[in-house]
């Protein structure tokens, strides 16, 4: 008789009505069902739990939608659309291991789950419980606590996780947690890896003995809100590889010397506490403290000076911004890297790149310095470039981003660039983000650029000295969900293959000297959030608002000073959900919107809402808001929209 049966990979694509009645009459005593990957759905069938004799399932990486009978192993992984809750467990219960990470389970987790004694793995991650952590003490079999990404909060008692002499792995990131880090998890003998990523732990105390945790490799306690001296008894976890403390209010000085004897740190990462470095140490000391080093980051550590990594071989990914650094970037600092960040910093210039060692980089942050002249030339395998905001002023080479094919991210915005936008930009294939804006560049628009949205997201040119017309050839599979042309001297219509850009969410013209009539076509573009087409010389009326087709998502809406005409149709401008108003602003600001307005006295103001989502009011009706509004125009559009240009983001989302 048939006791076990592995369907691995195999597309029954079966609701449950159909699998579940299938596998109970063809297999009455089945032990062990393993169908993960197989296109299955829910609802599940009540003869399932007919299946007295099964102790194993494995559903993971299916479509199912509701919860399965009470098994010694039950794994309901990557089930996106799956929702429940866990029901009280009982002292009869054999779980040894639950897995139900990646699904759609909500509520507490039940204060019985103290009874799942025989319990080996427990993997809850990224649901959406939420409540206080239960008490695991009586579970001394697990070897492995995984609850990350929930709504967790509270304090955890030090005697939910006493006794857990087998622990290995504790993860706790991505929850509200509070209260002091638990200094008894630091005496189970065989816990490896602890992460409190992301919590509100704010007390770390943490005070031990060598010998009472042996075996702690990585240490995670970065994203919290920790005060006090920086903990030294955590150079006594001689066997750590990685250690991440960063985002929180640690405060003292520390000499980087106080690592040495932990020579298998892979990773250090004190990033923005209140620490001060002194990195003042010899060559041969860097190397006896941090022999294995892979990732160093002493982001805004008060750093004066550049620490002497030179002879680091491992060294791969190093982060030094934010801190106090002066002068010219040393030779030695490029080779063997993958990922440099020196950004915020007072750095005024570098050796001429053509002869460093840069093969390797694939991030380069060198944004917000003082560096000056000739642009350098870039690494050939670069995926993120930021040289924004520096004092740059040469113009840009015809062959900057040539054989750049994995490039991402690219800003050079607020510098001194001149000439114009070389042909050859376009070549960059795979380029999702540019930014040139703040710059004194001259000339049209690269009639390639256009074509370049295929893989390009965010275009900013805003604030140049650009002219001519926009190349009317967005291409159909447009992925386009920036564009901003703002204070330049563009010319023509607005192209109307702009349709083709299905995804574009900010669109700011605004301070041209486009013409034309309003751009009905962008009413078929649902997901814009902001158009902006103030100052140009459009004209004529926008009578085609008067329908039912609207933008659901907008929160921006900027016509001034142009030379429209005609009705503002009311019952549009109730539509436009997402602009909330502000009830403080409301009681005065009553008005007929659908009367005969003379656009050119009133420049459109009337009707332009303003909004974040947090705070939105008509501007017309407040000069100091209307002024302060018109001066920062384009300001506010990315800041509003912080997420789409945000260069940490891009950075994350390095292939």
């Amino acid at each position: 008789m048939l006791e076990e049966l592995y369907l691995d990979n195999i597309p029954i694509s079966a609701r449950g009505n159909g699998w579940c009645q299938a596998l109970s009459s063809s297999t009455p005593k089945p032990r062990v069902l393993s169908l993960p990957n197989c296109s299955l759905s829910g609802p599940f069938n009540e003869s399932l739990g007919k299946l007295q004799s099964l102790s194993v399932i494995r559903l993971h990486n299916n479509n199912l939608s509701a919860p399965v009978p009470t098994l010694q192993t039950l794994d309901l992984s990557f089930n996106d659309v799956l929702q429940g809750s866990l029901p009280e467990f009982h002292d009869y219960n054999a779980l040894q291991s639950l897995s139900i990470s990646s699904t759609d389970f909500d509520g507490s987790l039940p204060n019985s789950m103290t009874m799942l004694t025989k319990l080996v793995l427990l993997d809850l991650s990224d649901n959406i419980f939420t409540g206080q952590i239960p008490s695991f003490n009586m579970s001394k079999n697990l070897t492995r606590i995984s609850l990350s990404h929930n709504r967790l909060k509270g304090e955890i008692p030090s005697a939910h996780l006493e006794g857990l002499l087998h622990l290995v792995a504790l993860d706790l990131q991505g929850n509200f947690l509070s209260g002091s880090v638990l200094v008894s998890i630091f005496s189970l003998p065989l816990l490896e890896h602890i992460n409190l990523f992301n919590n509100q732990f704010s007390s770390c105390n943490v005070e031990f003995q060598v010998a009472s945790c042996p075996r702690v490799e990585t240490l995670d306690m970065s994203g919290n809100k920790l005060v006090g001296l920086f903990p030294t008894s955590i150079f006594k976890l001689r066997n750590l590889t990685e250690l991440v403390l960063s985002y929180n209010n640690l405060n003292g000085t520390l000499d980087l010397e106080m690592f040495k004897g932990m020579e298998g740190l892979k990773v250090l990462d004190l990033s923005y506490n209140n620490l001060s470095i002194n990195a003042s140490c010899n060559d041969s000391t860097i190397m006896a403290s941090f022999p294995s080093i892979i990732t160093l980051s002493l982001a805004s550590s008060e750093l004066t000076a550049f620490p002497n990594l030179r002879n680091l071989s491992f060294l791969r990914d190093l982060d030094l911004s934010d801190n106090q650094l002066h002068g010219k970037i040393p030779n030695w600092i490029w080779e063997g890297r993958q990922s440099i960040n020196l950004s915020r910093n007072f750095l005024v210039g570098m050796e001429e790149l053509s002869s460093l060692p840069i093969s390797t980089i694939v991030v380069l942050d060198l944004h917000l310095n003082r560096l000056n002249g000739k642009i350098p030339i870039l690494p050939p395998l670069a995926q993120y470039v930021d040289l924004s905001d520096n004092d740059f002023t040469s113009s840009m080479p015809i062959n900057l981003l040539d054989g750049l094919s994995s490039l991402y991210f690219f800003s050079m915005s607020n510098n001194g660039l001149t000439g114009n936008i070389p042909e050859s930009i376009c070549f960059a294939s795979r380029l999702e983000a540019l930014d040139l804006s703040g710059n004194n560049l001259s000339g049209r628009i690269p009639t390639c650029m256009p074509a370049m949205t295929r893989t390009l997201r965010i275009l900013n040119l805003r604030r140049n000295n650009l002219r001519g017309l926009i190349t009317d050839a967005f291409p159909a599979d447009c992925r386009l969900e920036m564009l901003v042309l703002s204070g330049n001297f563009i010319e023509g219509e607005l192209p109307k293959s702009l349709v083709s850009c299905s995804a574009l969410e900010v669109l700011d013209l605004g301070k041209n000297k486009m013409i034309g009539k309003f751009p009905c076509f962008l009413k078929k573009i649902p997901t814009l959030r902001v158009i902006v087409l103030r100052s140009n010389c459009f004209h004529g009326s926008i009578g085609c608002l008067d329908t039912k087709a609207t933008w659901p998502m907008l929160q921006i809406f900027d016509l001034a000073h142009n030379n429209f005409s005609g009705i503002l149709p009311a019952h549009w401008l109730t539509k436009l959900q997402s602009m909330v108003v502000d009830d403080d602003y409301t009681q005065s600001t009553v008005i007929d919107y659908g009367r005969m307005i003379d656009w050119n006295l009133l420049s459109a103001e009337i009707g332009f809402i303003f909004g974040f989502g947090l705070v939105i009011m008509p501007l017309m009706f407040y000069k100091r808001w209307r002024v302060w509004y018109f001066e920062r125009v384009d300001d506010i559009v990315l800041r509003a929209f912080p997420s789409s240009v945000s260069r940490y983001w891009f950075r994350w989302t390095i292939r």
